[in-house]
């Protein structure tokens, strides 16, 4: 599940950065990015102990 969750936010956060406009991007959606990466990057996982 973890992995798919992972696939799921590498998917979301590539079509942001293709459908957005980079330079006028609210404070809600600019963290948001921000936090995804980070996640992205350093394995952390968006949901832990789902289960």
């Amino acid at each position: 599940m973890e992995r798919f969750l992972r696939l799921c936010e590498f998917i979301v956060y590539v079509g942001m950065h293709r459908s957005f406009d980079m330079t006028k991007l609210d404070d809600w959606t600019a963290a948001y990015l921000r936090e995804s990466r980070r996640r992205l990057e350093e394995g952390i996982p968006i949901v832990s102990d789902l289960f």
